[in-house]
């Protein structure tokens, strides 16, 4: 269990987006991190609010891992295009690594499809520098609206598929495989690899190594780094230090 924990530990994008986050929360959230990070344990990432991740660096300086952040109108999407625009190219002058943001529901559930293949485009061009992650918020969809919103997302120039906010309901193994399916079929297709990122409910060891092998069966097992498979918990953390720290 300790080695499970240790690799689950290495995919895991470290989450705060709380309401009330500030230096206090943010401070006291990522000092468990510190430990297991000076003892030489590998973390994908931090992702917090833009108004947080200069706290992030500075108490991160010394390591090297993901700094992530959520825009363009995260969590609901419901912003003018200019809005997310430059909201993006805000975030391109910030010292980070990646940027979350949530697929159009409104422009996806109208049809509107051209639109919201538009809208991608015009913010992966903002962020030259960053890697994309775009949020389907799989709890609202359907399978074959999954898969339609992932083709989509990839088109636009995503560079991971990510499943939740967390704030809309949770991640499903089915919404998992299904995400999966089509990022391998592109592989497949293009020999472009787009990473997937899981995330909203995932608390437990036993439930992330269940989402680990429905992406390793189904991508193979060059998914299984971070820089291609990602979790997204914040409390995760707390159920995996009860193997690492035995």
């Amino acid at each position: 269990m300790v080695q499970k924990a240790q690799e689950i530990l290495s995919y895991l994008d470290y989450t705060s987006l709380s309401l009330t986050d500030n230096k206090k929360s943010i401070t006291k959230f990522i000092t468990p991190l510190l430990p297991l990070l000076s003892r030489g344990y590998e973390i994908a990432g931090v992702c917090v609010y833009p108004t947080q991740i200069d706290v992030v660096n500075k108490l991160l300086k010394a390591y090297r891992l993901q700094r992530v952040v959520v825009g363009c109108g995260f969590p609901d999407s419901q912003l003018l295009l200019s809005t997310k625009i430059n909201d993006a190219s805000a975030l391109n002058q910030l010292e980070i690594d990646e940027v979350d943001i949530v697929l159009n529901m409104g422009l996806f559930k109208a049809g509107k499809l051209d639109m919201l293949f538009d809208e991608l485009v015009a913010i992966r061009a903002q962020l030259p520098l960053k890697k994309l992650k775009v949020i389907l918020e799989t709890a609202v969809l359907s399978k074959k609206e999954i898969q339609q919103a992932t083709e989509i997302a990839i088109r636009g120039g995503a560079d991971f598929i990510k499943t939740s906010t967390g704030k809309n309901g949770g991640a499903t193994p089915e919404a998992v495989a299904q995400i999966a399916g089509v990022v391998h079929e592109h592989f497949e297709s293009t020999g472009q690899k787009v990473g997937i990122k899981v995330s909203g409910g995932v608390r437990t060891l036993d439930q992330a190594w269940e989402i680990r092998n429905i992406v390793k069966e189904v991508c193979g097992e060059t998914y299984m780094h971070p820089s291609l498979f990602r979790i997204g918990a914040s409390s995760l953390l707390n159920d995996l230090l009860k193997y690492i720290e035995q």
